[in-house]
């Protein structure tokens, strides 16, 4: 999975649909040798909380390819990702 901000179709919350809430929440992961996210915290809030937590409960579903260290093994690490919510035009 590549780090461009676009990470196709994802669950947008009801209530910012009815409300017609965008924006772009920045999380920190931590994120296993196995690539699963261990943590998700809110680096930069999207001024919403419900894309904010719409946000971390997604990307835990997600699996992520791991850091490699020098010696060419998977390990752990902390990754800031942006996750941008906007509706259809």
């Amino acid at each position: 999975m590549g780090q461009n901000g676009l990470i196709g179709a994802s669950p947008y919350p009801a209530d910012a649909v009815r409300m017609k809430q965008e924006g772009t929440t920045v999380l920190v992961l931590h994120v296993t040798a196995k690539g699963r996210v261990s943590s998700c915290t809110i680096a930069e809030s999207s001024g919403t909380k419900s894309l904010d937590d719409a946000s971390c409960a997604f990307v835990r579903r997600l699996k992520f390819d791991p850091a490699i260290a020098a010696g060419g093994q998977a390990v752990e690490a902390d990754t800031r990702f942006p996750m941008a919510w906007h509706l259809p035009r």
